[in-house]
């Protein structure tokens, strides 16, 4: 009897367990089997080695200046709102999406887990009565032992509830997943795996200008997969793969259209660029999830096993599958222009949107908090194998990569994610935080822009564009305060900077109007980086983002020599590209409308190989 009851207290407990697995995901952080002496070299080798998608066709080395920077193209404007682009740089330009699409309505959980309880209940009944006819055929001895250890078993499992209980009073768990992020020309790129048995590595920019993720499919002509980490997508290889077919079912991404390739209609969707380069997909759907190994496709665990043998799912990279989700996306079937020649293969879409990746997430109720966190460093060059640089956060953010305290600025934009500009600095003698090194010593000019005027610019805080962009209308003032510290004029023309001339370059300095709710009035904001008490009195309670040359300076390895990646440029509003982004843990939280800053080193190998497990938000 005693065994019975231990193998059903386990039956119940697992798929407790299992329960919650399913409507919740868990933080991936270090794997727990690696010892402390060995941590680094063997998660790099889970992140950076093997041989796997690695093909033995030429690379050609495309220029760091052609990089993948191209920004929207806004519905209702034309094209002759653009400024003229400089010549020989292909930059970002405002994307258009080329269709009208219905919003995604939030899918409404099914039945599904009732009935699996309703069964789990059946299956216990017929247990019990099994129990207890075992019982009655008992000698009167054995039912006295039983008896008293079928006490102690209930006593043990009254204890365990009370601790539960206890845990659910110290609040909620919310699930996130963390995961390493890969340079790119300009841009970063994470690792998505598509498809089953076998899932395939495809590798997009994580744009937050964006809503759709896309990737070339075979059968793409001409579409870059020598200059790509990895080949197309193997639609044919991969048995969970459905191409919408919208005379049974509404599109989600695109316009229900006939194409040549297919016996019925189809979804289509297209994105056009100010620059040139375009693709055009067919709306499909399949199994894939984020991050992971690098080089290597995860293969699922038993998960059951894996809890009786007191695994903690979520705890490596190696657990990266138990956020996967059927993703709804763009399969590839024409590209031109810079999206053959970029680094990763496709593009993620990370816009608050039903249709962008980590909202598909939300829906799907693979994580239960609708935020995420980019944090983005960079290196000098970017290799075909991958280099690290950063990581990303869905669900929400990591605190341990934080070397100041999360302050958040008032989200201004629905869909996308925009700012409102106050005021912009130049800090004389640089500094790579918002907080000087010397406030006494600190010498901040403010270039003079009104601030009523900065309230008509329209800002927007995008992933996807490499450089920052700003009105054309503050070019002279911005380099009338340039020269007063530099002595020269500012422009975009490339210089040729030692290391102790870079950084004593000024520090670029935003104030943005802050999310007040979310302020801690216990922060003094004449000490605490990001605030901005030391300049602006009046406003002490402000964000300060800082933007220092190493961040905007961009180093040609060809010429060994620096070129100014910030432009004043635009004929109204601009954008905070990667480069403002980068040494930031950078929170957007669509959950409170805001988007948070906390300044970091963006360490993804420091955090994940290291013992500590602070908090989590």
């Amino acid at each position: 009897l005693l065994a019975r009851v231990n193998q059903k207290r386990k039956t119940i407990t697992t798929m407790k367990i299992l329960h919650i697995h399913s409507a919740l995901t868990l933080l991936v952080t270090a794997p727990s089997a690696i010892s402390k002496d060995e941590t680094t070299t063997s998660l790099r080798g889970l992140l950076t080695s093997g041989t796997k998608n690695k093909k033995t066709v030429s690379f050609p080395v495309v220029p760091h200046h052609q990089v993948v920077n191209r920004r929207r193209l806004e519905l209702g404007l034309d094209e002759s709102w653009m400024p003229e682009e400089e010549e020989g740089v292909e930059r970002r330009r405002w994307k258009r999406q080329l269709h009208s699409a219905d919003e995604e309505e939030e899918e409404e959980e099914d039945g599904s887990e009732e009935e699996v309880t309703e069964v789990d209940e059946e299956e216990e009944s017929e247990e019990d009565g099994e129990e207890t006819e075992d019982v009655e055929s008992s000698e009167d001895d054995e039912e006295e032992e039983n008896k008293d250890e079928t006490e102690a078993v209930e006593e043990e499992e009254e204890t365990e509830e009370e601790e539960e209980e206890e845990e659910d009073d110290e609040g909620p768990r919310h699930p996130q997943q963390l995961g390493a992020l890969y340079q790119g020309y300009g841009t970063h790129y994470v690792d998505v795996w598509v498809g089953k048995p076998y899932p395939q590595r495809q590798t997009v920019i994580v744009d937050t200008g964006s809503t759709v993720t896309a990737f070339p499919c075979a059968g793409c002509n001409d579409c870059g997969e020598e200059y790509h980490t990895d080949e197309y997508f193997h639609t044919q290889e991969s048995k969970t793969y459905q191409v919408t077919d919208c005379e049974s079912s509404r599109c989600n991404l695109g316009s229900c259209t006939t194409l040549n390739d297919y016996n019925h209609k189809v979804c289509n969707t297209r994105m056009s660029y100010a620059e040139g380069s375009s693709w055009s997909a067919v709306e499909a759907t399949d199994v894939m999830y984020a991050g992971g190994p690098h080089d290597g496709a995860l293969i699922h665990l038993d998960e059951a096993e894996a809890v009786s043998e007191g695994k903690h799912i979520g705890d490596s990279p190696q657990d990266a599958y138990v956020f996967e989700l059927n993703m709804s996306f763009g399969c590839q079937y024409r590209i031109t222009g810079l999206f053959k020649t970029q680094l990763a293969t496709g593009i993620m879409g990370m816009e608050d949107s039903p249709k962008s990746f980590w909202k598909q997430m939300y829906n799907q109720g693979v994580i239960d908090e609708k935020r995420f966190s980019l944090c983005f460093s960079r290196q000098p060059t970017a290799s075909r194998e991958g280099t690290e640089a950063g990581a990303m956060t869905i669900g929400g953010t990591d605190t341990r990569f934080h070397s100041t305290p999360m302050l958040y600025a008032r989200n201004v934009q629905s869909t996308s994610y925009g700012i409102r500009l106050k005021a912009i600095y130049l800090r004389k003698n640089g500094g790579e935080s918002a907080l000087p090194d010397d406030a006494e010593e600190q010498v901040v000019h403010n270039i003079g822009v009104v601030e009523s005027t900065m309230a008509n610019w329209r800002i927007i805080v995008d992933s996807g564009t490499t450089d920052t962009y700003l009105p054309s209308s503050i070019h002279s003032q911005f380099s009338n305060v340039w020269k007063e510290i530099t002595g020269h004029a500012f422009n975009n023309s490339p210089m040729n900077l030692s290391p102790e001339e870079l950084l004593a370059l000024p520090t670029i300095l935003f104030q943005v109007e802050a999310h007040q709710p979310s302020i801690d009035e216990e922060l003094d904001p004449e000490t605490t980086p990001g605030l901005s008490g030391l300049v602006d009195a009046h406003n002490p309670r402000d964000i300060l983002i800082a933007m220092p040359a190493s961040h905007y300076m961009e180093w040609s390895e060809k010429s060994d020599m620096y070129t100014p990646r910030i432009y004043m440029s635009e004929r109204s509003g601009g954008v905070l590209g990667a480069n403002t982004m980068q040494g930031h843990d950078v929170h957007f939280d669509s959950e409170n409308n805001r988007i948070g800053w906390a300044e970091s080193d963006c360490d993804y190998m420091g955090l994940i190989s290291g013992v500590a497990d602070t908090d989590r938000s």
